[in-house]
């Protein structure tokens, strides 16, 4: 949208007149799928559970979590119908078992696009299981020396 000002014509709209012509999101669901799988949910329950802990080597996993979660949820298109309560006990535990869900959802999944979805998930859970061992490694490394 151009705005077209001439010295002496009327102000320029202020930014709250022109935030009706913005586009707003809107909160129709029609285009996305809402899965009750219980595989399904459980994953996204347990990522919620993983991204909310605030354990050690929390904030270096963080990022992964993030990035598995959109591909898993194949960016808001597909979406848990509910969440369930996990209890994490510890943050490398919840992820050796959200990378064990993912495994046998990728060898059950039927649908291209969802395999593919859960195979980048499940890479993005093994890189943060790698970032938080190797956090762990530099810490115990670094506590032996002092």
């Amino acid at each position: 949208m151009l705005f077209h000002w001439v010295v002496g014509s009327n102000p320029l709209p202020t930014c709250l007149e022109r935030t009706t012509l913005m586009a707003a999101p809107t909160t129709d669901l029609t285009g996305d799928v809402c899965d009750p799988t219980p595989d399904f949910v459980y994953a996204v329950s347990l990522l919620a559970a993983l991204e909310a802990t605030e354990q050690d080597g929390h904030a270096r996993v963080l990022p992964f979590l993030g990035m598995a979660r959109a591909e898993l949820v194949d960016f808001g298109q597909r979406l848990p119908d509910r969440f369930v309560e996990i209890e994490v006990t510890t943050l490398g535990d919840g992820m050796r078992d959200l990378e064990a869900r993912l495994t046998d959802m990728v060898s059950a999944s039927a649908v291209l696009q969802q395999t593919l979805r859960l195979q980048a998930a499940r890479r993005h859970v093994r890189r943060a299981l790698t970032a938080s061992s190797s956090a762990g490694a530099t810490h115990l490394a670094s506590t032996l020396t002092v």
